[in-house]
């Protein structure tokens, strides 16, 4: 079983949930966070887990050799780290509570090249209203992915769903996929998409 999940946080979630039931199935568990600050305690999580490996970068829609100013609160819940400050703020963040970092990043497809992936089991993505440029980014003819769950809360905005969401579930089942609401953590924001 192949697991990646984009933004991991702290590890101790539905993920972890996951591969803890299927430990002994996992053959690679791909656990990207851009909060690199976090990576003590992520890494302190999965510290059974010898399949696990941790990147500390962004993923992106498109390809970029620079790295990006990620936002996030200074006051902890790092959840809500983003590239968008205006979620931030919108969020209910002041300004004067926020702080930045430049992170490397890369494209899901980059990541899935580096881990020489073809076939995912569960992509799970919470990138704070990214979620539907990147899986709109994905090629679906390269890569076989089972399940996919992300956060569409954030797609048209903060805490809005639209036409973005629309054109991606258009994406998604042009591509085969059938799209339907489903529970995640502690909100209902999430869709799940099964082939």
């Amino acid at each position: 079983m192949n697991i990646v999940q984009i933004g991991a946080n702290e590890g101790r979630d539905h993920v972890f949930e996951l591969a803890s039931t299927n430990k002994e199935k996992l053959n690679k568990l791909i656990l990207v966070e851009p909060v690199v600050f976090l990576e003590t305690k992520l890494r302190e999580c999965y510290s059974d887990f010898p399949q696990a490996v941790f990147e500390m970068v962004g993923i992106v829609p498109e390809y970029s050799d620079e790295k990006m100013t990620l936002y996030y609160p200074l006051e902890g819940n790092y959840e809500t780290s983003t590239f968008d400050i205006n979620h931030l703020l919108n969020h209910g963040c002041p300004m004067k509570k926020i702080a930045t970092i430049s992170v490397p990043v890369m494209t899901i497809d980059e990541l899935m090249e580096k881990h020489k992936l073809t076939e995912v089991d569960y992509l799970f993505i919470d990138a704070e209203s990214m979620d539907c440029r990147i899986l709109q980014s994905i090629d679906f003819k390269k890569y076989k992915i089972k399940n996919i769950q992300f956060e569409s809360e954030h797609s048209d905005g903060t805490k809005k769903r639209g036409k973005k969401l629309d054109e991606l579930v258009e994406y998604l089942k042009s591509n085969n996929y059938d799209v339907v609401r489903g529970p995640w953590a502690d909100h209902n924001a999430t869709l799940i998409i099964n082939p």
